[in-house]
């Protein structure tokens, strides 16, 4: 593991340019509203970068948990029906495995290290649109396009996707509030699993709807 350090650090103008820069490459590869898209990252600044950008298209972008073995991975994929899929290098075999499997993943996008043959470097998706109108596709989602699926664990079962909208997660955000007080300049770390709510709430959506910081 890194060791902590700023090398990567976002002001809110900078998360919002490249926000759209990767909405506009998503839309390039055909990402499109009520689609989903798997993401499969630790803790880091690039989870918020992308999990933003598929919002911004109405698409529903879900995490998967980091221990999940191949076959696992494989169900997620098969019963969301991601074609894309975005993922750290660490984990990157595993997904490679999947699609080995299943045609349908078209797109695995690494945000880290060397893309090898067949899979997209990050860098070379984020602004591949430059003309892609991010606030007119944003303006078209709906509150209530599903904004992420969390899967259950599956201990009696198959996962099974629980769709959350946009409009229940705003709702949720907005009563927290009235529980507690956010002032400015609060700050939070992101530690836990994004295919949990827990950290999506907490660490994710909640920072960004009152203007924290987010520690990866």
């Amino acid at each position: 593991a890194r060791p902590p350090d700023d090398s990567v650090s976002l002001s809110w103008a900078e998360l919002l340019a490249r926000v759209d820069a990767l909405a506009g490459g998503l839309a390039k590869l055909g990402v499109h509203r009520g689609e989903c898209v798997a993401i499969m990252l630790a803790n880091r600044p690039e989870f918020h970068v992308a999990d933003l950008a598929m919002a911004t298209l109405g698409a529903t972008p879900f995490s998967i948990y980091l221990t999940y073995p191949a076959d696992e991975i494989e169900f997620l994929i098969t019963d969301s029906a991601a074609r894309v899929a975005i993922v750290e290098q660490a984990f990157l075999p595993a997904m490679l495995e999947v699609r080995d499997r299943l045609p349908q993943l078209e797109h695995v996008i690494v945000v880290d290290g060397e893309a090898p043959a067949g899979v997209l470097a990050l860098e070379e998706v984020e602004g591949s649109d430059p003309g892609f109108d991010a606030a007119a596709a944003a303006a078209a989602v709906s509150p209530d396009d599903v904004l992420t699926l969390i899967y259950t664990s599956g201990t009696t079962g198959h996962p099974k996707g629980v769709q959350l909208t946009h409009r229940a997660v705003m709702f949720t955000a907005r009563r927290v509030r009235e529980l507690i007080e956010f002032p400015a300049g609060s700050r939070v770390i992101s530690w836990l699993p994004s295919a949990h709510i827990a950290e999506r709430m907490a660490h994710h959506y909640i920072p960004i709807m009152y203007a924290g910081t987010v520690t990866s």
